[in-house]
């Protein structure tokens, strides 16, 4: 694999002096977005409700290249990420990045959340959470009915009633910002 940016010598030395000893040897980061372009819609017609700068600091943010990232740094210590995909629109394939997220958590072995769509039913949401072996839901409000003004979105526009009693009734996480 390539080198995705070069560490450079005030970079290490930062690390060394500031935070090595101060950062534990195990840390969890709990809200790590993985990514690949090719499941993201070209063109769609949905307004942009969330930011869109990671896309512009890298097309893809794989898995492989998050596990890359936390190498390089965090030298010498254990990172494990909590993983949940990165859809910007409807039109984006939500199965195709949520079926990714599945597979790149089982072979790394990193908790996981679905991005869970405000559309589907609480049986599709309990039935997706349990087929791909997610630990809950990641719910955004850019997926909310485009008809609704973005200051008049409430959580229950992106994160339905029947969708929180299914992930309550489990005891699943939720993840909402």
């Amino acid at each position: 694999m390539a080198t995705l940016f070069e560490v450079k010598a005030v970079d290490r030395q930062f690390y060394h002096d500031r935070l090595r000893e101060f950062l534990p040897e195990k840390i969890i980061d709990i809200h790590t977005h993985v990514w690949l372009d090719k499941f993201r819609a070209k063109v769609s017609d949905d307004p942009l409700r969330a930011v869109t700068w990671p896309s512009r600091v890298a097309l893809d943010n794989s898995i492989e290249d998050t596990q890359e990232t936390y190498r390089l740094m965090f030298p010498d210590k254990h990172v494990t990420p909590m993983i949940f995909a990165n859809p910007h629109t409807r039109d984006d394939d939500i199965d195709g990045m949520n079926d990714y997220i599945s597979r790149s958590a089982k072979e790394y072995h990193c908790p996981s959340l679905i991005f869970a769509m405000p559309w589907w039913s609480a049986e599709e949401v309990e039935q997706k959470i349990i087929a791909g072996g997610f630990l809950g839901a990641k719910v955004y409000l850019t997926f909310s009915d485009p008809k609704i003004a973005q200051n008049d979105i409430s959580i229950f526009d992106f994160l339905p009633h029947h969708q929180l009693e299914v992930l309550n009734q489990h005891g699943w996480i939720v993840m909402l910002h």
